[in-house]
């Protein structure tokens, strides 16, 4: 590259800075969202995840990454192999994570249509009849209208207003509402009978089979509106808000999408069981080569060397042992101090007994060869000769001690000292 000799004038001095306060960096949240991750891309395993793609899924790599750290840190890889073995359980599980999210999302999905469907039949019941064309009120009736509360309300009443004019012999209103009901294209075996009824009544009022005729009529008006009741009250059960049965339904799988899921989840388990026992076998390969190679090298050591660890090994014995002698004596002082404070050795403190009556004995019998002088001390006007079977024995006793004697110095002490 060639490199510039000319020194920059201040015009291009000022255009670079210009130039420099231009670029600040991404400023939309897809921008931010693209870069968030750059710190996480520069690492071992940068190049084996899509991190755009996590983003494009609202994930987070940095979770990713964060698992990546948790699997290293507890599986301990010793090398390359083991490194990239660690990476492929993290990546495993990253994937299971999704499996587990997709599984969520279906639930989540299908409890939202059940409570769009639900919100959609009340939009639905709520529905009124004034937008619907009379046209097709009049060719097809009321009844094939979608079913809402304004329909079920008006089909009621109208029934009500032909019963009421059929008992005053007002037939013309009952077959009108026949025709707002039911419409005038196509008639069901039961319309034609109640249209014949009511055109026989109008014909012949005063007929033979008028009475029968009408009281005839009068029930099957009132068993239509009766009908017409019941399928609103059965539509008003549905309008209920969702049982806990049909919630519970929402999380059984069910659909090609659940199957898809859970043969991915079965795959993914078996992978990473696969992958694991692959690498704590690799594991045990590598410990063994490195045991195989200690040895070797101790085959192939000189004299020298061999002395010297066997030397080490025999110092370590050594110490040891005496580590675990000094714990063991340590142990006995404390549990025979232990004993003494709780009063637990009786026998002990009768040979006490013995012990400082016998050393009163001694005493009184070894007064009398004393010097007398003030407190048992000589003073400096006696000879110096009753000194000498004091400093015997002294003499003895530092013999004694050496030897290993149990005669002591005849001086009082405590028994816990």
């Amino acid at each position: 590259m060639k490199k510039r000799t000319k020194p920059l004038t201040e015009r291009q001095i000022e255009s670079r800075r210009e130039n420099a306060q231009k670029s600040t960096g991404p400023r939309t949240e897809m921008g931010k969202e693209r870069v968030r991750a750059n710190a996480v891309k520069s690492g071992y395993h940068a190049d084996k995840i899509a991190y755009q793609a996590m983003i494009a899924l609202g994930e987070d790599p940095r979770e990713y990454a964060a698992t990546y750290a948790l699997l290293y840190e507890e599986m301990a890889p010793q090398n390359g192999g083991q490194v990239l073995m660690v990476e492929d359980v993290a990546v495993l599980r990253w994937q299971q994570n999704r499996n587990q999210r997709g599984q969520a999302g279906l639930i989540g999905k299908q409890l939202e249509e059940l409570a769009r469907r639900r919100n959609k039949q009340w939009i639905t019941y709520e529905r009124t009849l004034d937008d619907t064309p009379q046209e097709e009120v009049i060719a097809h009736g009321i009844a094939c209208l979608a079913d809402s509360k304004g329909k079920y309300e008006r089909i009621m009443d109208l029934f009500e207003i032909a019963f009421e004019q059929a008992q005053k012999g007002k037939y013309d209103d009952a077959d009108m509402v026949l025709t707002i009901v039911y419409g005038k294209e196509k008639d069901s075996m039961h319309t034609v009978r109640l249209r014949g009824r009511i055109k026989v009544l109008t014909e012949t009022p005063d007929g033979p089979t008028a009475k029968d005729e009408k009281k005839w009529l009068l029930y099957e008006l009132n068993e239509e509106r009766l009908k017409w009741n019941a399928a609103w009250v059965e539509l008003l059960e549905t309008m209920r808000p969702p049982s806990q049965a049909e919630i519970n339904a929402c999380f059984v799988p069910q659909g090609k999408a659940w199957r898809a899921l859970t043969r991915q989840a079965a795959s993914l388990d078996q992978r990473i069981d696969k992958k694991m026992r692959l690498y704590w076998e690799m594991q045990k390969k590598d410990r063994e080569r490195i045991v195989r190679r200690y040895e070797e090298e101790k085959l192939e050591a000189t004299p020298e060397e061999v002395a010297a660890d066997q030397e080490g090994k025999a110092f370590m014995e050594k110490l040891m042992g005496l580590i675990r002698e000094m714990d063991a004596k340590l142990k006995a002082t404390a549990e025979a101090r232990q004993a003494t404070k709780a009063g637990e050795t009786e026998p002990e403190l009768t040979e006490q007994a013995g012990r400082n009556s016998h050393k009163g004995n001694t005493t009184a019998s070894t007064a009398s060869q004393k010097p007398d002088c003030a407190d048992g001390v000589p003073t400096g006007d006696e000879p110096s000769a009753a000194s000498a079977p004091a400093s015997e024995q002294s003499e003895e006793l530092v013999e004694n001690k050496g030897a290993g004697s149990e005669n002591k110095p005849e001086t009082e002490l405590d028994p816990v000292d």
